[in-house]
């Protein structure tokens, strides 16, 4: 079966869990013998081979995406309105089908390509497989969260870009969601009406061949969280509920910063306090050096991969109520879902199991 996948980036230009489950998907279709090719935003117009995959890296509007830092006003501008409907993607993109022809296209991201990919794939009569990894189609943030909380409606711009979106939608032949709540937030919204096929299915995750669980040796109980920091993760809430513990307790932030101004903000709330802020460490380190994660999150995150990775280490989690992380954190007794906003209650019990 020959399998064309699209999403906004591809390795080696990672930058969050959407470009690391696109890879462990066309890398898995390689292993059952498929033919994959992937076709993402690039630096520079090339193609390259990796573990089977042939990578073909699109270079023409690299420069104006958010990886590249914006910039000037005008860059996001375009950037915005190309990527309702882009009729440079939409001919380069139709070509490249004929000249493929794929068995399925599956598209993921589209962001850079925009949903012209989809009518490109139908005309030339190759049957469209969509999976809904953020909220990019309803939002232009792809994230519905703006000014500290979630958008309960959309906003101006989201809703006239998400209507040209919603008609196209028409154009996908099957439509997966990562999560159950991902999938029904898009179809209450209007979107894939004509799509027969819907279904769930959740994100691959890749744990180590040679895992080995080994229970933090020390004592008192140490919190951890992984992940960007980012205003959305809901670091600050965290931070200040772990101020109110009390005991012998420690909280490990593992993570980049997206913005050094929010460091600041951080570490000056995380004064006085055992909070120790980490960097990027491989999440073998990461979890065997914490008792308990949290995912904080203020935002309706889709999935929820980090809950996946620290249970498959039995490292218990907390997280918060939103999006598709509480259909995830229900795979374990152990696991805490946060819904009343009450963190310091939720790491307390934590506190109480570890003194007994």
């Amino acid at each position: 079966m020959k399998t064309l996948i699209i999403n906004t980036l591809y390795y080696p230009n990672l930058v969050g869990g959407a470009e690391r489950s696109v890879q462990l998907d066309a890398e898995e279709l390689v292993k059952e013998g498929g033919k994959v090719y992937v076709v993402s935003l690039g630096a520079a117009s090339e193609v390259r081979r990796i573990n089977g995959v042939v990578c073909i890296y699109n270079g023409l509007f690299y420069r104006l995406s958010p990886y590249c830092n914006w910039g000037a006003a005008w860059k996001k501008i375009v950037w915005h309105v190309l990527d309702v409907f882009n009729p440079v993607q939409f001919f380069v993109l139709f070509f490249l089908i004929r000249r493929i022809r794929p068995d399925v296209l599956h598209t993921n991201n589209v962001g850079g390509f925009s949903v012209s990919v989809w009518l490109a794939s139908r005309l030339c009569g190759v049957r469209v497989v969509h999976t809904l990894r953020d909220y990019h189609l309803t939002c232009l943030r792809c994230t519905r969260y703006r000014n500290g909380s979630v958008c309960e409606k959309s906003c101006m711009p989201c809703s006239v870009v998400g209507a040209a979106r919603r008609f196209s939608s028409r154009w996908v032949d099957e439509v997966v969601g990562i999560s159950e709540y991902i999938l029904n937030k898009h179809t209450a919204l209007g979107y894939f009406k004509n799509t027969d096929f819907k279904r769930v299915r959740h994100n691959l995750v890749k744990i180590p061949s040679n895992l080995v669980s080994k229970p933090r040796v020390g004592s008192g109980v140490v919190f951890g969280f992984v992940g960007q920091l980012m205003e959305e993760k809901g670091l600050v809430d965290l931070i200040r509920s772990f101020r109110l513990l009390d005991g012998d307790v420690q909280l490990d932030i593992f993570g980049r910063a997206s913005d050094e101004s929010l460091l600041d903000i951080l570490k000056r709330e995380a004064v006085g306090c055992r909070v120790t802020f980490k960097g990027v460490y491989p999440i073998e380190k990461i979890f065997q050096s914490i008792d308990v994660l949290c995912v904080p999150s203020r935002w309706e995150e889709p999935f929820g991969r980090v809950i996946i990775e620290a249970n498959a280490f039995n490292v218990p989690v907390i997280c918060s109520g939103l999006g598709g992380m509480p259909e995830i954190a229900s795979a374990k007794d152990y696991n805490i879902v946060v819904r009343d906003g009450n963190w310091r209650g939720a790491m307390e019990y934590f506190v109480r199991c570890r003194s007994r």
